[in-house]
């Protein structure tokens, strides 16, 4: 993890490393633990997903197993080259992708649990892969409007 420690920046490093190793537990404990029960249009129900979200793409495991590893790769070789907000939007995505990685390469699929209302199920990564893309598309638009600005 020496990437996540760059020269200047080891206390935000430190920062990142907990919350990736958080969501990464909290994921791998969820998942074991939690047990099928609904209240109200929340649902708590095991389901083993061989595809992608919303199962789509079923038993596509090794392309899914490609697809993170390079994401993880990438991730890792522009950590250091990113602002911090983008830093964390990696964190948020890392611990996610390597979540169901962990699941797709042992268990030859994911296990999702959570579900609102009829909808498909997801887990913990995937809640951790969406926030880091939210904060992705809002660096994204963020950046866009500063550099519309003129400057007085």
């Amino acid at each position: 993890m020496k990437f996540l420690l760059g020269r200047d920046m080891k206390k935000e490093g430190m920062k990142n490393i907990l919350i990736l190793a958080g969501i990464f537990i909290l994921d791998r404990i969820t998942k074991y633990v939690l047990f099928d029960k609904c209240l109200g249009i929340f649902c708590i129900r095991t389901e083993f997903n061989t595809g992608a979200s919303f199962g789509i793409l079923p038993g596509l495991i090794p392309l899914f197993i490609v697809a993170a590893s390079m994401i993880l790769v990438l991730m890792g070789y522009f950590y250091n080259k990113v602002d911090s907000r983008t830093k964390l939007a990696f964190v948020f995505i890392a611990a996610g992708t390597l979540g169901n990685l962990i699941d797709r390469v042992f268990l030859g699929g994911v296990i999702d649990l959570f579900a609102i209302w009829r909808s498909s199920s997801f887990n913990i990564a995937d809640i951790s892969n969406l926030i880091g893309g939210i904060i992705l598309i809002f660096i994204i638009f963020s950046s866009g409007r500063t550099k519309g600005k003129k400057k007085h």
